[in-house]
This record gives structure tokens, C-alpha cells and sequence, in this order.
């Protein structure tokens, strides 16, 4: 067995004390567990804590079946006659249509939210190495309320890294040479250093 230095090991205690202490309770914080369960890549598998888990599985079939769907089915079109007077003729599919009609108008959007979140989780977890962002919009049909909730969730920058990146370099930018740029020019040499 490897014997570690006294000062690597004491380095060791205080970084995980430190992570843990800052990241104790990031399970409880709802917009970071739905976004955890709303990442494609890590769903369940993203909690420690089965009952924070649980929860917030449980808020988020709350707000799906809070969200409304414009166009869930398509609809039935209706024929189109030529002539105002003419009058329409019963087709043999008229009674189905009716009762097709009557059964989409009567979904329940709570019990559509569940569904659709249990059919999500169902789902195998996307390699960690691929974008969940595409992997959303090529199932926003199949999870319409979920991909509306992905949009709240899923596109907060994580860190303030790179917009302090900006405000540094046009400290840099803006000296005591160059104080009579405009801002339209400031802002042109800042896009300039920052994407080259």
C-alpha cells in the first residue's frame, strides 16, 4: 500500500470537507434537481438522495400537467364544400370522427403530464458526451410539456465565467491610450478578441 505525505492527505480532508459543505444541499434545490432529472444524460442517476429524487419527479409531473398544449392531436378537417348551398354529405367515417373528437377534447392534462414524464424516464440515458439541447428538440413532439419545462430549466449559464472574461478584457481594451473609442468600437474589438 502507497503511504501519501501527511500534507497531500490533510489537503485531501480539506477539499472534501469543503465540497461537502458547499454542496450538501444541492439535491434540495429545485431548479437544480429538475434540471438534473431533465438532463438526458444523467436523469436519476444525477441524485444521491432517493427521496429528493422522488420529490422532485413528483413537482415536475405537478408542472407538466400544468402546461397546456396547443395542438396535443391533430384535428379532425373539416370537407370544404364549393358552394355555400350545397350541402354536405354523410360520410361513413362521421360517427367515428365525432367520437374521436370527443375523446381528444376530454384528455386530462394532469394524467397527460404523468405519462409523459414516466415515458421519459423510460427512456435509456443519452451518452454524456452528447448534447442534450439537440436530444431535446428531436423528442420535442414525443414530450411536448417536458420540452417546454427543458427550456426554463436547461438553458441557465452556469457560471458567470465567461461574461467576467468580457468585463476583464475591456478593462484591457479601454486604457488611458485608448479612451475615445466608441462603445460600438469597444464592443467590435471585444467580439473580435473573444471569438478569435
Amino acid at each position: 500500500m502507497v503511504t501519501r505525505p501527511a500534507t497531500v492527505t490533510q489537503m485531501t480532508e480539506v477539499l472534501i470537507h469543503e465540497i461537502n459543505s458547499r454542496f450538501a444541499g444541492v439535491e434540495e434545490n429545485n431548479i437544480f434537481a429538475e434540471s438534473t432529472i431533465l438532463d438526458p444524460r444523467f436523469k436519476k442517476y444525477g441524485f444521491t438522495n432517493e427521496f429528493a429524487y422522488g420529490r422532485t419527479c413528483a413537482n415536475l409531473k405537478s408542472q407538466a400537467g400544468r402546461i397546456l398544449i396547443d395542438s396535443q392531436h391533430p384535428t379532425i378537417p373539416e370537407p370544404t364544400n364549393s358552394s355555400p348551398s350545397s350541402k354536405r354529405k354523410r360520410s361513413i367515417w362521421d360517427e367515428f370522427d365525432e367520437q374521436v373528437s370527443d375523446i381528444l377534447k376530454n384528455i386530462n392534462p394532469t394524467a397527460g403530464g404523468i405519462i409523459e414524464v414516466d415515458k421519459y424516464l423510460e427512456e435509456p440515458l443519452l451518452p454524456r458526451s452528447q448534447d442534450p439541447a439537440k436530444w431535446w428538440f428531436s423528442k420535442k413532439e414525443a414530450y411536448p410539456r417536458l420540452y417546454k419545462l427543458f427550456l426554463k430549466r436547461l438553458c441557465i449559464v452556469a457560471t458567470s465565467v465567461p461574461s467576467e472574461r468580457i468585463f476583464s478584457k475591456a478593462g484591457q481594451v479601454i486604457v488611458e491610450r485608448r479612451n475615445r473609442l466608441s462603445g460600438k468600437k469597444v464592443s467590435q474589438i471585444l467580439f473580435l478578441n473573444f471569438n478569435m
